[in-house]
């Protein structure tokens, strides 16, 4: 979303045609409640307006904001902790892995590829599939889009 929203970002034309391409086939875009800890992140580093463009770029491509039910998701959080997905250093991350689970997405896009990638994903998916949970398949737009046969 932050690629998005900034048109000065590097990614940013690759990150709209993703989005742009995923709206033209009707493929439903959601980001969970966790981006308010990225945007709280964002304040920090870019100020204000940053976060302002956005929230406008979710209100502008029609991006659904959901929120997981808390204690599930602090519940599969830990239990990715548990079997050492990520360490709790990155509960962040994981916040973004258990809220994509959790709302049943199907995929899940981030141009960080230290903390998004399918080494990652492999632990989160083994932990999903152990509670009969869906897997993620997880990677960055460009990688995404190809997998999903867009552009």
């Amino acid at each position: 979303m932050i690629a998005v929203a900034r048109p000065e970002d590097r990614f940013n034309d690759l990150s709209l045609e993703f989005v742009r391409e995923l709206r033209a086939l009707g493929v439903g875009i959601t980001v969970a409640s966790p981006i308010f800890l990225e945007l709280a992140k964002a304040v920090q580093l870019r100020g204000v307006e940053s976060v302002l463009a956005i929230l406008q770029a979710v209100d502008r491509y029609g991006i659904e904001l959901a929120t997981p039910d808390p204690a599930r998701l602090l519940a599969l959080v830990d239990r990715y902790i548990s079997l050492r997905a990520m360490g709790t250093k990155y509960q962040f991350d994981l916040l973004h892995y258990a809220s994509a689970t959790l709302l049943s997405c199907s995929h899940l896009a981030s141009w960080d590829k230290d903390h998004f990638n399918e080494r990652i994903a492999k632990k989160v998916n083994r932990a999903n599939s152990s509670m009969n949970l869906p897997t993620l398949k997880v990677g960055d737009p460009a990688s995404l889009g190809r997998s999903l046969g867009l552009g």
